[in-house]
């Protein structure tokens, strides 16, 4: 039972760096809506591209350092859906049409506080690029 635990929590810590890797390579091109180097290039620009800005769009909000101003993941399924007053306050507001309320902003910002992220990034990006 140990060998497996010890395995899967190996497999827990990797992904996790693959994934702030993830976050650290798309947010400069999340910022400048570049989706052509976001695309998977084995779609060879095939895909719609009010589908991709959708994607775009909802990604660059899931990935905002405040958990407060981060969609719930009702508001993520609208996002792709394609609701458009939701998708148009969204981008006007990055985000803060999507605003939860205050008494869970300040549960969050007990439980996840910007040093506490800011350490964590710094220790990711240590342990992807191996500094």
């Amino acid at each position: 039972m140990y060998p497996s635990l010890k395995a899967h929590s190996a497999t827990l810590h990797l992904n996790t760096i693959c994934m702030a890797y993830l976050v650290i390579w798309a947010k400069p091109l999340l910022d400048n809506n570049n989706t052509k180097e976001l695309a998977d290039p084995s779609l060879g620009g095939n895909y719609d591209l009010e589908e991709m800005d959708r994607v775009v769009l909802t990604a660059s909000l899931c990935i905002e350092q405040s958990p407060v101003l981060r969609p719930r993941m009702s508001q993520v399924v609208i996002l792709l859906r394609g609701d458009e007053y939701v998708a148009e306050c969204a981008k006007k507001g990055k985000g803060r049409a999507l605003l939860r309320t205050y008494s869970e902003e300040i549960f969050d910002a007990q439980d996840y506080n910007s040093t506490r992220y800011l350490n964590d990034i710094k220790r990711y990006k240590e342990l992807a690029l191996g500094s």
